[in-house]
């Protein structure tokens, strides 16, 4: 994105917790809409779909190429921060900083759901507007302010980590614990329009199975350090958004 106007939100630790916003904006009444943020693995296209083989009774995600296969039982991240841009770059100027509201919130361990359902993993109430894009920040928690050692308190495991995934590589078990430091950047396919008081709802599709490939979609084994940078530049790489108000894990239709 071009610049960093939007809606700051330093990820929530309350799931799904309607938050007020200390902004210029007004976000009460009128002005306010309810937006949610949920979270899937599910494949969005037939080209996510080769090389993987069908979910099993246990919802891991398995890939295999050749020889090789790998099982993914459990994936998280930590989200650091999530920034809604509106359309218009004036829409945030002439004040304080950007002039957009901000939400200062707690670090987010996110459980992705790996059976393909789509997971609601946080709420806010933001100005009614038109938005073109997402930028959200994944990063390994230290520190000793409040909310880091809340964080790490809560998930002692995640010291210094950002990215957590379990499973099996051709049959060896594996933990794979990441340092990825990254801001996402996402363009939405069509700037969406938010306004009035029903609510909406942005998914955040995670292609979890891409993670352990490497460019010719070959299995990689997540336990050899050979291969942390590309699967480190997987991760960053396998993050889209896009609005889907029913909730379904597919984009809605405009």
């Amino acid at each position: 994105m071009p610049s960093r106007h939007g809606l700051i939100v330093r990820a929530a630790s309350l799931l799904g917790a309607a938050l007020a916003v200390a902004a210029c904006k007004d976000t009460t009444g009128a002005n306010a809409h309810s937006l949610s943020l949920s979270t899937t693995t599910r494949s969005q296209s037939a080209a996510t779909v080769a090389n993987r083989l069908p979910l099993g009774p246990s919802a891991d995600i398995v890939a295999a190429t050749g020889s090789n296969s790998i099982t993914v039982t459990k994936a998280q991240v930590v989200l650091g921060r999530v920034e809604i841009e509106p359309a218009s770059s004036a829409a945030c100027s002439g004040t304080e900083g950007d002039g957009c509201p901000e939400l200062d919130l707690d670090p987010m361990l996110i459980d992705l759901p790996l059976d393909g359902t789509t997971k609601t993993d946080l709420g806010a109430n933001i100005p009614a507007g038109t938005y073109r894009g997402v930028e959200m920040k994944i990063f390994p928690v230290s520190g000793s302010d409040p909310s880091a050692a809340a964080f790490l308190s809560a998930h002692p495991g995640f010291s210094g980590v950002s990215v957590h995934a379990e499973g099996s590589y051709n049959g060896q078990a594996f933990v794979y614990n990441g340092t990825v430091d990254a801001e996402i950047e996402m363009e939405l396919g069509t700037p969406v329009t938010f306004g009035g008081a029903s609510g909406s709802n942005l998914t955040m599709f995670i292609d979890v199975a891409s993670w352990f490939k490497d460019a010719a979609g070959n299995v990689l084994d997540p336990s050899n350090s050979a291969n942390a940078s590309v699967i480190a530049d997987n991760i960053k790489r396998s993050f889209r958004v896009f609005q889907d108000d029913d909730k379904n894990g597919v984009e809605d239709a405009h």
